[in-house]
């Protein structure tokens, strides 16, 4: 409000009261001080110390200017509204961390010459934003919270209606929110575990939940089912000719089966070490030669990996090569026996 108007009108009104017009605006919650043309402070209102955590003393009779030059304020409303010569709003921070928003309203020298706005007073209001301030920090801390939980709540949903996995302890709970975290991403997921635990369960968890990937092929091999000899062939595919027996048109390997989608190698501790290395190159490249073949294809494959076996062990015994154990072992993750989770 333009407190100088209000003050003029009630004065119209009323022209036998003669009132004191410090008085009057001492009377006014809202921080009142008055600058002169050279912008320094010359009057301020009791209120000013409260809205504004500062004494009037430190300030009165200097320029403004030299106020903000000190600290006192990040800015000043006078300079803005000298610039425009109309009433001007500006939010400030006092060095006490109160949060203003102050209003500059200019008072005109009648003696100037026509047609020139001389700034004879400026009116400055400041009101106390500091505790709305506050409150709209704390609504926006609400707010990401509260985005937080919705996020864990669709996550939980999500694990709800799609697992199909019994899962009341804590511990599986866990696992499955990070199964679910793991499946946004194309890393190698290495699951291991006891014999029954559901590791062929989770592996297919994460494929469904693998939003560019869910829609393409869920494939599956046993490493420790199928004999060596015929291990490379199954998994890699082979060409016409290339071995007794094989078909005229050749025959694709179950990882290329699996392009847009995921390989499940179960019980890879099983994997003939003979073969290892052309897997780790599979990994590393995502091609694969087909058995006979020399030309190399490149599909895009998600490797998920499960075994019973202690695979630090079979490294340490040479039975497993370490490089490939650290390329499959990108996200290890274990699912503890049902004695360890009775909730199940």
């Amino acid at each position: 409000p333009d407190y100088n108007s209000v003050v003029i009108a009630m004065a119209n009104s009323l022209p036998d009261l003669h009132m004191d017009i410090s008085e009057i605006l001492n009377k006014i919650s809202d921080g009142i001080a008055i600058v002169d043309s050279e912008g320094r402070n010359i009057w301020m209102n009791e209120a000013w110390d409260r809205v504004t955590g500062l004494q009037r003393d430190m300030v009165l009779g200097r320029r403004l200017a030299d106020v903000v030059g000190d600290g006192f304020y990040d800015c000043t409303v006078t300079q803005e509204t000298f610039k425009t010569k109309t009433t001007t709003t500006v939010n400030q921070r006092t060095i006490t961390g109160r949060y203003l928003i102050s209003t500059g309203m200019p008072i005109f020298d009648e003696t100037a010459p026509a047609g020139e706005k001389r700034i004879k007073y400026i009116v400055i209001c400041m009101r106390d934003l500091t505790e709305l301030k506050t409150v709209e920090e704390n609504l926006r801390q609400m707010n990401q919270e509260n985005h937080r939980l919705q996020q864990a709540l669709e996550e939980y949903r999500v694990i709800e209606n799609n697992s199909g996995i019994i899962a009341e302890s804590k511990a599986m709970r866990e696992i499955m929110e990070f199964a679910e975290r793991v499946a946004r991403v194309d890393s190698t997921v290495l699951i291991t575990g006891e014999s029954g635990v559901g590791k062929g369960v989770m592996a297919r968890y994460i494929h469904n939940s693998s939003p560019g990937r869910c829609d393409g092929p869920f494939v599956q091999i046993n490493c420790g089912a199928i004999p060596p000899a015929l291990l490379e062939s199954e998994l890699f595919g082979y060409e016409s000719g290339a071995f007794t027996g094989a078909k005229r048109e050749g025959k694709a390997g179950l990882y290329e089966t699996a392009h847009k989608g995921t390989l499940f190698l179960d019980e890879i501790g099983e994997f003939p070490l003979e073969l290892q290395a052309k897997l780790l190159h599979v990994l590393q490249d995502q091609t694969i030669t087909r058995v006979g073949g020399t030309k190399a294809r490149k599909f895009d494959v998600r490797i998920v990996a499960a075994t019973n076996q202690n695979l630090e062990e079979l490294v340490a015994q040479h039975k497993f090569r370490a490089d490939l154990y650290y390329r499959l072992a990108v996200v290890p993750l274990v699912i503890p026996s049902l004695r360890e989770r009775r909730e199940d």
